[in-house]
This record gives structure tokens, sequence and C-alpha cells, in this order.
């Protein structure tokens, strides 16, 4: 009998495509303003009735929820959104200021100074022409791409900001993968920087959050327009395009014309754009004479060179002071650097495609892949004016996502998205208790006792972390279809799937099933019992093999196993001694996919899904004649089968 674990690896794919998305239920002419107030709202008359203002929910509802507006599933959480609803969350989230303490980069500069005593840093700009980051190594950017975004996303109750600045990454791409060379990857300081603008600007206004990512030394870097130029005709060169071509195509506008409900709008059948390469050529010009702070040189770029955690700054030397056109609007000459920015900004937020791109962008890293043109056209109204006569409020254009009858109610047959293995695997982490992990070795020394660190490295397992796409366009495109008849006839997108390939999912399959068997709390110190504590596992155990370990954090299953074996024994000395008779273990494994569903989905299985898993776990046999490793064998199974389901894996 083939196991369901493998048939669950070969399909895994085909299970997405069948149970997921489908089957699962221009501006005018004329001279430009640069006043920060130069918004003209569009008065957004819709009432609140396609809100779903319910003041409660079950937990199915409830984590489906959470699994949109949050990446750690908190079992607080859970319940307080049972009890209290989903717009009761929402608000007390939105309630929360952003917490400087715990900044991306404070917690960067805290953990190396840990880490390493001889590390010192100058917070401060710089007054003698150096930089101010006196030490460049790889520990910066592993910190931040392997664990201080799991620290933060995981500790952090600020769960919403957490998600937003998560989907913002992936519209507004930053990543260590740089198409100016790997500068960033040594200087993981600009990435911390950067993930803390979009946090702080989360709940913000979308015209601010611009700025600030403009202003930033990684997006400058990112978008290679350190050190651009005006026109020099003595060299022959031009200002660079890259970042003026990006913050209109995917920043803001995109390439065409739109509705306010997303739908592209045509002329003789073909689509109109939103740009030329014109507009594009005139915006080159906006971002000239930026360079690093402290730099020395306009056009240094190097490892150990420039402030990467300050705002670039301004050689008016290098700017191109003569009048631009962007967008039909005209830019009066002999500007500064800034009032060129805030001008080329300003049209951007009036331009009437940037609420409908960003909303249908929002929407599809949080709720469905698919909104019908109704739902975007609400959020993308609020966006236009969040009932204030402001433009651009994100808080509001979240709090319209995430309660908007559509998703809450599911009333578009087409609802729902697939989970990121990313996300889904925070999600499952933090299901089961995630810990972080002490006293393991890095680079020759061991972390301190007192600093835990969480640490997964899953660029080596699936190809997927936080701040490492492998271009601007993200880790899959937004309007990737899988080719599929159930997605191809009803022109249906499932973004998620690109990445989601047959190696990846074996890959994270296993990595599922090693976590659950070797980095289990019960596992080490109940069953294995190699070790008195966890600390004692980490400092005679794991800790020898330093960075090689796969991932070093660990989960907690006990109330797991204590469940299965009171089902199993009617008490939890940790024997298992019912596994010798088959009607005990029935009924003991359908206790343990009962208690799973609930934990896990709310209680969300099919029948005849649970009916199969039932089957084979049965069936589970241990590595040895000890009972124990057995019952870990078939709890571990029963985990990854519904981990990796598509009951689990799309959210809906």
């Amino acid at each position: 009998m083939r196991t369901i674990l493998s048939r669950l690896i070969k399909t895994t794919g085909a299970l997405f495509l069948t149970f997921s998305l489908v089957n699962c239920g221009g501006g005018s002419d004329g001279d430009i303003s640069t006043n920060n107030n130069d918004i003209t709202p569009i008065k957004n008359d819709t009432d609140n009735t396609w809100l779903n203002l319910d003041k409660n929910a079950t937990r199915a509802q409830a984590i489906t929820f959470l699994k949109q507006a949050a990446i750690a599933l908190n079992e607080s959480d859970i319940e307080y959104v049972m009890q209290h609803g989903y717009a009761a969350w929402i608000d007390k989230q939105l309630a929360m200021s952003f917490d400087e303490k715990n900044s991306m980069v404070d917690l960067l500069y805290g953990t190396l100074s840990k880490l390493d005593t001889s590390f010192k840093v100058s917070m401060a700009h710089p007054t003698d022409g150096s930089s101010c980051e006196k030490i460049a190594t790889p520990k910066k950017y592993r910190l931040v791409s392997n664990s201080l975004w799991w620290q933060r996303v995981f500790r952090g109750k600020d769960q919403l900001r957490q998600k937003v600045a998560y989907a913002l990454s992936q519209i507004i791409v930053v990543s260590a993968v740089s198409p100016a060379g790997n500068l960033l990857e040594w200087r993981g300081e600009g990435l911390a920087y950067y993930y803390d603008i979009l946090q702080r600007n989360a709940f913000g206004n979308y015209k601010k959050l611009l700025e600030d990512i403009t202003y930033s030394p990684a997006m400058a870097y990112y978008m290679t327009y350190i050190g651009s130029a005006k026109y020099d005709p003595a060299k022959g060169e031009s200002p660079d395009e890259n970042y003026a071509r990006e913050i209109m195509q995917m920043f803001s506008i995109g390439t065409s014309e739109l509705a306010l409900d997303g739908t592209i709008e045509t002329k003789n059948g073909r689509d109109i754009p939103s740009y030329t390469q014109d507009d594009v050529m005139n915006g080159a010009k906006i971002f000239t004479g930026w360079s690093f702070a402290g730099n020395g040189r306009f056009d240094r770029v190097a490892k150990g060179g420039g402030c990467y955690i300050l705002p670039v700054e301004f050689y008016s030397k290098y700017h191109d002071t003569t009048a631009k056109r962007l967008l039909g609007h005209d830019i009066p000459a002999n500007q500064s650097g800034k009032e060129d920015i805030e001008a080329e900004l300003s049209i951007l937020m009036r331009n009437k495609n940037i609420a409908p791109f960003i909303a249908k962008r929002l929407i599809q890293r949080m709720t469905t892949s698919n909104p019908s043109p109704a739902y975007v056209e609400r959020v993308a109204a609020v966006f236009n004016d969040n009932g204030s006569g402001v433009k651009g409020d994100l808080a509001a254009v979240v709090r319209a996502i995430l309660l908007d009858k559509e998703v809450r109610n599911a009333t578009n047959e087409n609802q729902g998205r697939v989970d990121e293995l990313l996300t889904s695997l925070a999600h499952l982490y933090s299901t089961f208790g995630v810990m972080p992990t002490h006293s393991w070795r890095f680079y020759g020394g061991n972390v301190p006792n007192d600093m835990p660190l969480y640490w997964a490295a899953t660029n080596g397992i699936f190809a997927q972390a936080a701040m490492s796409a492998p271009d601007v366009f993200n880790f899959y495109d937004a309007t990737y279809a899988p080719k599929d008849a159930n997605f191809t006839k009803k022109h249906l997108v499932a973004p998620e799937l690109q990445i989601q390939t047959p190696s990846n999912l074996i890959r994270y399959n296993n990595f599922l099933t090693t976590l659950f068997s070797l980095y289990d709390k019960y596992a080490i110190l109940d069953i294995d019992k190699k070790y008195t504590s966890l600390d004692d596992s980490m400092t005679n155990g794991l800790s020898k093999k330093g960075q090689s370990a796969s991932q070093l954090m660990y989960v907690d299953l006990s109330d797991v196993y204590r469940t299965f074996e009171q089902a199993l024994d009617g008490d939890t000395d940790g024997d298992f001694a019912g596994l010798k008779e088959k009607a005990k273990v029935q009924k003991a494994v359908k206790a343990l996919v009962e208690y799973l569903d609930t934990k896990m989905l709310g209680k969300r299985l099919p029948k005849d899904y649970k009916y199969a898993l039932e089957g084979y776990l049965v069936t589970v046999e241990g590595y040895d004649y000890k009972l124990p490793n057995r019952a870990r064998k078939i709890v571990v199974a029963a985990i990854v089968a519904i981990a990796t389901s598509p009951y689990y894996m799309v959210i809906r």
C-alpha cells in the first residue's frame, strides 16, 4: 500500500490545482504643485454594507482570517477574534505604534554587539566624511535574512503590521540578490533599515512610504540610481533609468491604464500604456544627484563605504535642473532634487491608476489571488478617500481588504490564495509553540544564553526568505497562471504556485518531517532522553554542527503526544503501551486527527480525507521496536500530511 505521504509528495501540485482557487468553493496638462498636500481626493460615497462587522467568529473563521492578517498564529489572537470579531482585532492592531526599540536596525546592532564584543558602530551622522558603519561582514546579511525577520514576526504582538510590511516587501521589492552586485549581501544593515521603513509606514500614507523608500540607501543601490548624474556630453553618459521606470511600473501605477475596478482599459482592442519612454527618461532626470551619506565621493560604491542607515544625500552639482514633463504634467526648471522628487510623487499619487493598482496588489498578497472587479473597486475607493478626504491611507485600505464581505463571507467562488511556503511554515511553527535556540555556535563562538535567536535557513530548503527575491518582480509574477484547464478557462491566476515546484515541495515535505521528528521538545526530552534540557541538547548536540544545522528553532508537540497517548492508554506516562493493540491504535489515531484538525484548521478537514489519513496512520510503524518511536512516527506523519494538504495550504 502506498503511503498517504508518498502520494502527497507526488501529487501536491495536482492537489493544489484541483482544490485551490477554483474548486475550493494619465493626468491633464499643466503645472504641478509640489505642496505635500497636493493630492486630489476622490469622494468615497460608498456605505459600509460591504464590510463584515460580525462581533464573533468560529475557530475555523478566525484561523483563516489570521492567516490573511498575520504571520504568527498565536492562540491568544485566535481566541480574541472568536470572542470580539474581525474588526475589533484589526482596530486593536492598528492602534499599536511602531516599536522603535525593536526595529530591525536596533535588533541587528544589539545582536552583533553580543556576538562580537569588539563590534562597535557609530549611529550618528559622521562629521569627518567617513562611513557611519565601521564594519561590513557577511554576518549582517545572514542575521537579517535568517534570524531577525523570524524574531520580529514571532515575538511581535503587532502581527498586522508584520503582515502588511511583508506584503509591501513583495510589492516594493529590495533584495540581497541585487542586479547591481552583492553589496547588500555584505551591508545587511541596509536591508534592516529598508524593512524598518516598510514596518514604520505599514499603516501610514502611501505617498510617505514612496518618499521614504526613495531616499533609502538600499533602494538607491538596488535600483542603481546611486551616483546617477545629469547628462554628460563629454562622457556620453545619461541618467540611470531603472528607478524611474520601476517606481511607475511596479510601485505605483502599473504598465496599462486601469479602471477603478482594476480592469485594463483598451483602445482599438489594445491596452493603453500608462506611461511612455519619454516619461521614463524625464523621470530619470529627477533621480540624479544622490549618493550614500558620508560617502566622501559622489559615485563611490564600495563594501566599506557610505552609510546604509541614513537617507541618501544630495549633490546639487550632479542634478539635472532642466524642466521636465511627467505623465502629462510639467515640472519647472531649477528645482532642487527634493523638490523634483516631491513633484513626481505628487503626480503619481494624483494618477487614477495608483488606487486600483496598489489595491489589487495588496489584496493578492493578503486575501485572494483573484479578487472580483467589485472588490478591487471598493478597496480602491478607500485608497482614494479614507472617508476624511485623505488619499493613500494604508490603515484604511488594509481594514477594507480584510473586512470585505467577498472575503469574510466567501461570496466569490474563486476566493482564496495558496499560502507561500515561507508564511505557511511560519503559521505552522507558531501553531506548535516555536521556541528560539540558545548557546549554538556562530562563526567560531557561542551565542550567550541570554540571547535567544530564531533561525531558519529557508533559502536552501525551498528558495525563499524575506528580502531575498531574485529580482524586482518578486519571487513570482502576480499574473502567473498554472498550465491547467481550471485556471486557463476561467482566466484565473495563482502566483504562489510559480515557485512551488515539485522539487521545492518535496524538500519542504522532507524538512517538515525532519523538523517535527528531531527538533521537537517532547521528542528530545521524553522520547530520545539523550539530554536533560533543550539548552543541553544545543550545547552538546546541535551546536557542534554550527551553521550546518538546517534550522535552529524548536517546536513543542507535548500536547499532541499527550492527547494521542490519553486516547491510546488512558494515561500520559510516555510508554504508549496501547500501540500493541490494533483497536486501541485505531481509536487513538482518530482522536489524534480530530485534535490536529481542530488545532490547525478549526475542524475543516473533509470526512474522506480524515478517513484516508486515519487508515494510513494505523499502518505506520516505528524504525525500531520501541513504542515511543512508533508514536513519534505516527504523530509526525499526521502533522505533515495535514500541513501539506490543500486544506491547510490554500487560504479561504
